[in-house]
């Protein structure tokens, strides 16, 4: 699934969160998307998603306008917040059946127990989400989005989500299979060194608009100029 944003324009009262934003998403990519606070990273997400309307401009999903009607195309996308879209009194295994059920995907009994074991949520499954760690819940969203297999995924700041390493580790090996059968996860950092070795495209994002968009080679090329003010803010 291909998804565009054209001259993205969000406004929340005076403030421009997203400025112009042109963006494109192939499938089979992993982009990282660097910028400082209040860059208009979450805002962007969210409207890549159609969670959040634009103000102007356009989203664009397989080469038609978005249209929040559509959910045969929204079935494809899922977006995980930093606190996840969960139920908070239902229990692990309820949330993935909601989730399973509003995708119209059935899984059987082995697939989720590998799923859940995987991010070490086996013996939590039936615990209600709300007694979870920050980590677990941000596991449990990560579960979904791996059990749908959505072909989309939106994830804000998934590295400053609690987990421990290895529910990290779980997620990035998850995360290249999906790759290689040619989904595209689109995640949101502040962290350089950990864009550099996990993805395929780096856009970084500055006052709402797309200043750059490399490769992990090319933006280390050109922050070892050292002529680029936003890239040098974002290094220090």
């Amino acid at each position: 699934m291909i998804v565009e944003l054209v001259d993205a324009r969000k406004k929340y009262g005076s403030l421009a969160a997203l400025d112009g934003c042109d963006l494109k998403i192939e499938s089979g990519e992993l982009v990282a998307v660097l910028g400082l606070n209040g860059a208009g990273k979450t805002t962007m997400l969210k409207t890549m998603a159609g969670v959040s309307p634009l103000s102007s401009g356009h989203l664009i999903w397989d080469g038609r306008p978005c249209r929040r009607e559509d959910l045969e195309r929204r079935r494809r996308i899922l977006f995980i917040p930093d606190t996840p879209f969960l139920v908070l009194e239902r229990s692990v295994l309820e949330n993935l059946a909601l989730f399973l059920d509003a995708y119209e995907i059935e899984r059987d009994a082995i697939f989720i127990a590998e799923l859940l074991e995987s991010f070490d949520l086996l013996e939590a499954a039936t615990s209600p989400v709300s007694q979870l760690s920050r980590g677990q819940v941000y596991k449990t969203g990560l579960a979904t989005l791996f059990a749908v297999e959505a072909e989309v995924g939106l994830l804000d700041e998934p590295f400053a989500s609690g987990m421990d390493a290895a529910g990290i580790q779980n997620f990035k090996a998850r995360t290249w299979a999906a790759i290689a059968e040619k989904s595209s996860m689109v995640y949101t950092t502040q962290l350089v060194d950990l864009a550099l070795q996990f993805a395929t495209r780096i856009v970084v994002l500055n006052h709402g608009k797309v200043h750059a968009d490399l490769t992990p080679d090319a933006l280390r090329e050109r922050a070892a100029e050292k002529n680029d003010t936003v890239l040098a803010k974002l290094i220090s």
